[in-house]
Parts: C-alpha cells; sequence; structure tokens
C-alpha cells in the first residue's frame, strides 16, 4: 500500500520529530509531502488558523484530563472536520483510548514513539478507509507490442468485480490507440481526455459523469481511441486524476500505453500492484529483467513486481524445442512468472469485441 497524501507533524519532543522525518523515504510514504513542527497542539492551532489542514495530522501532547480536551477543542476549531488525526500523548488510559475514538480522532499512541510505530499508525488510518488512500491501484504494462497487455487488465478487472463482488474502475491511459471501448462494446460519452483537461476541478461527482459503467460492479474510464487527439498526459495531470479516482473503488486497473514518458515511470513506480506482461521470447525476457532491475529500488520489497507471460502457445520457431524455464535470460529475470497464459485458439480469440470476458 503506499499512501499518497499530505501529513502535518506538530510534536513537542525532538526525537518524535526526528522519527517523523524519517519516514520521508519509507516504502509506503514515500510519495506523501511531510510539514514537521515542533510547539505540540498550541503550535497546530496556530499555524492552522490561516493555512489549509493536512490530509492527516499529527500532533503530539503531555497535557491530560480537562487540559487535554481544551487543546482538542482549540484544535477542532481551526481544523478541517474532514482531517485524519493521530494524537500521540502520555496517558496510558483504555478508557481515555475509547473517548478520543468517539470523538473522531483516528489514533492515538502512547509516548514515546518510534517510526515503525507511527508508520504503522499512519497505514491503519488510511487502510480501508476513504479519501486520498482509496482503492488499491493495479498497473498494467506490456513489455513489448502486441502481448496482449489491455487484454489481461481487463480480464483481471472483470474477474475481480465477480470474485470479490468489489467496486472497480479500469483507466484506459492509451489515449490514440486504448481498446477498452472495443473490448467491452463501449461507447464513451466523455473520455480520459476530458478529465485531464480540468484534472484540478476533478472530485467524485465529476468523475461519475466521465465513467461509462459496463454493469453495477464494473465501470470504465475511456479513451479517445483516435491519434487525431492530442491531449498531453503530465504527471501533474494523472496525478489529478488518481487522486479524484482512487475513493471510487475498491480496485482501479490501470491500463498504460507502452511508451516511456515520466508519468509512466512515476505511475510504475509507485503503484500499489505491478503487472508486467510478455510474451516468452527473449526480447520479453530480457525487457522483463531491465525493468525489474529499474524499478525495484524505486518500488522496494513490500511492492513486488509480478510477471505474466502471455500467449504461451504461440512460440516462435527459432525457440521451438527448448523449454522455457531451460532458458537463462528467464533465470535472470528476477521474478518468477505470476502465471502461464496459454493462447487458446479458435473462437475464443475473437470475443472481446463483443463486450465478453476472454476466459474465466
Amino acid at each position: 500500500m503506499i499512501i499518497r497524501t499530505t501529513i502535518g507533524a506538530f510534536v513537542i519532543s525532538q526525537d518524535t520529530a526526528d522519527a517523523i522525518e524519517s519516514l520521508r523515504t519509507d516504502g509506503h510514504l514515500f510519495r506523501s509531502t511531510f510539514e514537521i513542527q515542533l510547539g505540540g497542539v498550541d503550535a497546530a492551532a496556530s499555524h492552522l488558523s490561516d493555512q489549509r489542514t493536512p490530509a492527516l495530522l499529527i500532533v503530539e501532547t503531555h497535557a491530560g484530563g480537562d487540559e487535554l480536551f481544551a487543546q482538542l477543542d482549540q484544535l477542532a476549531g481551526v481544523c478541517d472536520p474532514n482531517a485524519r488525526v493521530i494524537l500521540i500523548g502520555a496517558q496510558n488510559d483504555i478508557g481515555l483510548y475509547r473517548e478520543l475514538m468517539s470523538m473522531g480522532l483516528s489514533d492515538y499512541l502512547l509516548g514515546p514513539v518510534n517510526a515503525g510505530m507511527i508508520k504503522d499508525s499512519i497505514i491503519r488510518t488510511f487502510e480501508g478507509r476513504g479519501g486520498e488512500s482509496g482503492g488499491r491501484v493495479i498497473t498494467f504494462f506490456g513489455l513489448s507490442g502486441g502481448v496482449g497487455s489491455s487484454v489481461v487488465a481487463h480480464n483481471v478487472a472483470a474477474e475481480l468485480s465477480k470474485r470479490f463482488d468489489a467496486q472497480v474502475i479500469i483507466i484506459d491511459a492509451d489515449i490514440p490507440f486504448g481498446t477498452a471501448g472495443l473490448n467491452f462494446n463501449l461507447q464513451p460519452r466523455q473520455t480520459i481526455a476530458d478529465a485531464l483537461a480540468q484534472f484540478n476541478r476533478l472530485d467524485p461527482r465529476l468523475m461519475e459523469q466521465l465513467l461509462v459503467e459496463y454493469d453495477d460492479k464494473l465501470s470504465l474510464l475511456l479513451s479517445p481511441g483516435t491519434p487525431s487527439n492530442e491531449t498531453r498526459v503530465t504527471t501533474e495531470t494523472i496525478n489529478g486524476l488518481m487522486r479524484a479516482i482512487r475513493p471510487m473503488a475498491d480496485f482501479i486497473i490501470l491500463d498504460l500505453p507502452r511508451t516511456w514518458d515520466s508519468w509512466v515511470i512515476d505511475l510504475l513506480a509507485s503503484t500499489d500492484e505491478l503487472v508486467l506482461v510478455g510474451k516468452p521470447d527473449l526480447a520479453n525476457l530480457r525487457n522483463g529483467k531491465s525493468m525489474v532491475e529499474f524499478l525495484g529500488p524505486k518500488r522496494g520489497t513490500d511492492s513486488p513486481t509480478r510477471l505474466v507471460l502471455n500467449q504461451v502457445g504461440e512460440v516462435k520457431k527459432r525457440n521451438r524445442g527448448r523449454r522455457l524455464q531451460e532458458c537463462p535470460r528467464h533465470r535472470g529475470v528476477g521474478c518468477d512468472p505470476l502465471r502461464w497464459r496459454h493462447l487458446r485458439q479458435g473462437p475464443q480469440r475473437g470475443r472481446t469485441g463483443r463486450g465478453v470476458e476472454l476466459e474465466k
């Protein structure tokens, strides 16, 4: 789980400040922005009186009893009611904990705290809750052209919506050549190009107007599918889109084009789950190895990169007679294939154009 949010910390202890500072480079939080100040609740109230409240507020206090609740009342007077608040305090009292939770605090930690305790609290605060964290993003990227990355992505989305009875949204980010509309037999009213054009004012209500519903569980943000559309995607515009759409579903399936722009690299590095799709030939295995080596340090060990080998039944003649598992390049890819996906012959190959899943 990679959390993208704004975090404001107003603490008393320098040790607490140092612990939060160390989380800037953590694999779960490196996409978040931090503002750390000493001064506790008084500093937070003063700062927030004329500044925007961060999505997550971490405050530390040594007060207890009536003084503690007076401080919280002071903070509530200047804090956005939708902000999440983690309180670090000095009282070890289960009754106090329950009362604070009933007041709407996200978590209460007994000081002194360390980086691990704060990190775990932040993850608990965002896990399974709406807001900037939202649904789990699964990104699909083809290791070469024609490997079927989009078809695999679309089928995974359909299966997730059925197997887990979950809300799923597919984002077709290939603006000139996206195929989600064709595969699900849908005509877009508006497309991802319209969303990107107004990225700074997107919210779930506006996103609902841009999505096309396939059924009650699966919706799509379709691409124009025409080279004449010259919409330019940037890191800023795609991040604005992702912030708006993540709270709307349990799973976000991001179908990326095979291009190597900065916004694509950023999404590959920060997505919750990354699935690389390739064919069983040497070029794809080389590309897979290069991608794993490049993205591994950026994604960390908590966010593994997965490999799907598609079209296994259709091997080029020069590779026939040699088992894929025996290929030296396969052994050096850096991750085992998530699944062998055999190519099916006959009518099964042409069903996606009628809006039917390729395979169960």
